[in-house]
Formats: structure tokens, sequence, C-alpha cells
């Protein structure tokens, strides 16, 4: 099992930060939060290779009496280890936790494009602990916010192209509205792009029963659109 998170320190801006967390790919876990299991098939896929340095991500938490929240932030070298490869990450409402973090740096930092569907929204942290017996309480002790400032939990993180596998008729799964909070303030939504722009080909092309779709464009848009440009750049 990961470790339990660290205690949180107060940053002095509001730049981005992110909490420590193994990344996920499609189908993988939940990460190191502890939270109700999001269902499978969550993806977080690279078009490109390797990290990139830069940017941050990071998390707030309740502290001491007195100190009513607390705060860390998580930076990065600056530089462009990919030296400005595509980066595409496929995404749906399977993908939770720490691969939303990822997904949510790169795309506030414009280094990477999401094709798919808006993912979970699995941005908090819980700690449980025992009263008597097999009785217990789960208090939310930390929440993950996006470089940009923006709230993962609940809001998830929103795609550039919003696209699904061929015949995919499945619903897609997020928190109960009633856990979330009702005072936070959504996401800006991210720059939307259109199939016909990015995979024409894919776009034109008959729909085969077991087509991936965000994939086949993913792949598409890389060879023949966003090779040689940062197309996720406003």
């Amino acid at each position: 099992a990961p470790p339990p998170p660290r205690p949180l320190t107060p940053p002095r801006s509001g730049a981005g930060w992110a909490e420590r967390g193994r990344r996920e790919r499609r189908g993988g876990g939940r990460g190191g939060c502890r939270a109700p299991a999001p269902p499978r098939g969550g993806r977080v896929r690279g078009g490109g290779a390797g990290p990139l340095r830069g940017g941050g991500v990071g998390g707030r938490g309740g502290g001491r009496a007195g100190d009513w929240e607390r705060s860390r932030r998580y930076t990065g070298t600056p530089g462009d280890l990919l030296a400005g490869l595509p980066i595409v990450l496929l995404v749906n409402s399977g993908s939770a936790s720490a691969s939303e973090i990822v997904a949510g740096a790169l795309q506030d930092h414009s280094r990477a494009l999401l094709f798919g569907t808006r993912s979970y929204g699995k941005g908090s942290v819980q700690t449980i602990s025992s009263l008597s017996g097999d009785i217990g309480i789960r208090l939310t002790t930390a929440r993950y916010f996006r470089p940009s400032g923006g709230l993962v939990d609940c809001f998830g993180v929103s795609p550039n192209l919003e696209i699904k596998p061929a015949n995919d008729n499945s619903e897609e799964t997020h928190p109960d509205p009633a856990t979330c909070d009702p005072h936070a303030t959504p996401p800006p939504p991210p720059r939307a792009w259109r199939i016909e722009d990015l995979c024409p080909d894919v776009a034109a092309a008959p729909s085969k029963p077991d087509a991936d779709r965000p994939l086949d464009c993913a792949v598409a848009a890389i060879r023949t659109r966003l090779m040689g440009t940062l197309i996720g750049r406003p």
C-alpha cells in the first residue's frame, strides 16, 4: 500500500501544486489517495515520450488549531526534456487521482492535449479514525489543485477533444454531488477542438465496432497535425 501523504505546509503564491501519487494508466489503480475506487477503465496515455521538466501541481489540507488551512507547493526544473515533441493524453471517467493531476498539469501548461471524456474527479484525501468497536469517522484532510488553481475534486479534468470509442454506450461515473463542496469554483473550460480539425481521416472513416477512436485520433493527430508544433498553446 502507498504511504500516507505527508503533512502539508503553506505556499506563498497561487501557482500550482500536487501531492505524491503514482501515475495511472488506462485501467490502473487509484494512486496514493484514500477514497472509494472509481470504475475500471481509466485512461492516461502519452502520445509523446517521457516526462518534461518545469511546472508544478499540489494540495491543500487542514492544519492544527489556529492554522486551519495549510498548503504544499511542488515545482520542477524549467525546461522541456522532450524539446517540443507533441503529447496527447487519453482520459475518461475512469481516470482518477494521480492521473488527473498529471493530465491537468500538462493541460494547464499547454504542453499536451487531452482526448476522451471528463475524468472522474477524485481529488481529495480522506483520513479514517476509529472511535470505538466498528465505528469510525472519515474526514477529508486534503484536496488537490491544478497549476491553474482549478480544483480536481468532483470537477475532474475536461478534455480538449471530446471523443468516445466506437459503440461505447457506457455511462460516465463521477462522485456523488452530495459529497462535493457546493461553494467550490468550477475551473475554466479548456480550449476545445473538433475531431475534423485534429484527425479528419478518423472523423470521415466508417466506424468499426471495436475501434478505439480516441487512440486512433491521437495517433493521427500526432502524425499529421501536431508534429513540430505545440497546438495546445494559446
